[in-house]
């Protein structure tokens, strides 16, 4: 019968490591005929056997053994005739032990299955309203033209929705379940904004837009888009977010595909630090993206050039991002699940579902920082990603991209790059790996003036491109 060490761990971020076996303890004490204490040691050496060894343990024998602990040390714990015992002190001593695996033991969750979900709109529902821009209403739209419409029914209709009125001009996008639309704000052409209308009715996102308002700092708080209103009827919700114009780093992507070219390596690293910033600055407030892929990130264009000293700087010293990451449909915040935490769910998109993923495995960050690689493999080689198990020096195995880097790239950075973020050391925090990979990335683009004059013409031929297409 084995008993588990189960001391707390130095967790980081949301996963607890594995907590190593303790010495077998031995029930054989001199038992009088008519010894009450024997049963329970009876009971506890069945439930130890079927508890296993870690570090997956049966919560149904867990429990068992809880209760005969609990039990005996309730009926003789306070009794003088067994207070040298030592069989009763190996019985607390197991009740400690087992206390602490229920404790540190990570709680394994499908973040997106329907129940889950629910569970955590009756978690943030009463909160919500304290938001600024937040209105719910129990009826239907009344408005003249159903918001489920077509986009060849909604163009250029009025849409009223608190004291303002938005006239559809185009379509930026359609999902499973939304559709967002390019929309004016009260007749005036200069102010643009996106409306994404979502059937049936979803608060989620907009939960998450706010936890991003009171977590990131100012400086970095462009990075991941802002809603400003959200309206909730019984049949449809629409979400009112800024509109950015230069489209999607998808669409970069193909614009040079479509005149059979790649990307240029200096564009390519300028917007790798950017994704690694995002990642760096979510994760290290406990929000994972969920859906990190090239068409939920938005281009943006400094409004100056950028110079040596943009990348010098470990931490972004003004508002100058080159990206935006949107849709926070899929979005989780760790702060709404028990400590420790990790999850088992599929993302479902094809191409980006992470190794943890693929093998049936728990996961926590990957599920971003698999999408990265995703998305800087397109970047370089214009085509998704597929990896492939190599031996690694010294024993087991690693995983790295199967399609080659060309010898002409800067390799070593990566190698360095994919090799990190494809075989992380476990579920915990990812931030100091991202904010290292990111510093090896900065160094590089300093390391060469000619590297920051290139990026800024490389930029500026992309918007002007993009503009006028």
């Amino acid at each position: 019968m084995v008993i588990l060490d189960r001391t707390p761990a130095a967790a980081q971020g949301a996963a607890c490591s594995p907590l190593p076996k303790s010495p077998r303890f031995s029930w054989e004490v001199a038992s009088p005929p008519s010894d009450p204490i024997l049963p329970y040691l009876r009971s506890i050496s069945r439930a130890m056997d079927e508890l296993g060894t870690g570090p997956q343990y049966d919560t149904t024998a867990l429990d068992r053994l809880k209760h005969y602990l609990t039990e005996c040390i309730a009926k003789y714990g306070d009794d003088y005739q067994y207070s040298t015992d030592p069989r009763l002190l190996k019985i607390w001593i197991l009740y400690c032990k087992s206390s602490n695996i229920q404790k540190n033991e990570p709680s394994v969750i499908d973040p997106w299955s329907p129940s889950t979900r629910n569970t955590l709109l009756e978690k943030i529902n009463g909160g919500l309203r304290k938001f600024s821009g937040y209105y719910k209403s129990n009826k239907v739209y009344c408005g003249k033209v159903p918001l489920t419409s077509s986009l060849n029914v909604l163009r250029n209709k009025g849409i009223k929705l608190g004291g303002r009125k938005y006239q559809i001009k185009g379509s930026t996008g359609t999902g499973a379940f939304a559709k967002v639309y390019k929309a004016t704000v009260d007749s005036n052409a200069e102010e643009m904004v996106a409306l994404k209308i979502q059937n049936p009715s979803f608060t989620l996102e907009f939960y998450m837009y706010c936890q991003l308002d009171l977590r990131i700092s100012d400086v970095e708080r462009p990075s991941f888009g802002y809603a400003h209103e959200m309206h909730i009827f019984s049949d449809v919700s629409v979400l009112v977010c800024d509109y950015l114009p230069y489209g999607t780093l998808l669409d970069v992507i193909n614009s040079h595909l479509v005149v059979g070219r790649y990307m240029d390596e200096v564009l390519c690293m300028y917007y790798t630090i950017e994704m690694l910033n995002m990642l760096e600055t979510l994760h290290s407030v406990g929000i994972i993206h969920g859906d990190f892929k090239p068409d939920n990130i938005l281009v943006c264009y400094p409004s100056g050039e950028i110079t040596e000293d943009n990348f010098r700087s470990e931490k972004r010293v003004e508002r100058n991002q080159g990206l935006c990451l949107v849709d926070w449909g899929r979005g989780i915040d760790l702060a709404l699940f028990p400590s420790c935490t990790e999850f088992h769910g599929d993302c479902g998109t094809s191409g980006f579902r992470c190794i943890e993923m693929q093998e049936h495995r728990n996961w926590t960050y990957q599920v971003d920082t698999y999408g990265l690689c995703v998305v800087v493999h397109m970047m370089l080689h214009g085509s998704g990603m597929n990896v492939k198990k190599v031996p690694r020096i010294g024993g087991g195995y690693e995983w790295q991209p199967k399609q080659p880097f060309k010898r002409y790239w800067n390799v070593d950075l990566w190698q360095k790059l994919f090799s990190t973020l494809l075989n992380p050391p476990s579920n915990d925090s990812d931030v100091a790996a991202l904010q290292s990979l990111r510093a090896s990335f900065r160094q590089y683009m300093c390391s060469n003036r000619q590297l920051v004059g290139k990026l800024n013409q490389l930029l500026a031929k992309q918007k002007a491109s993009l503009c006028s297409s």
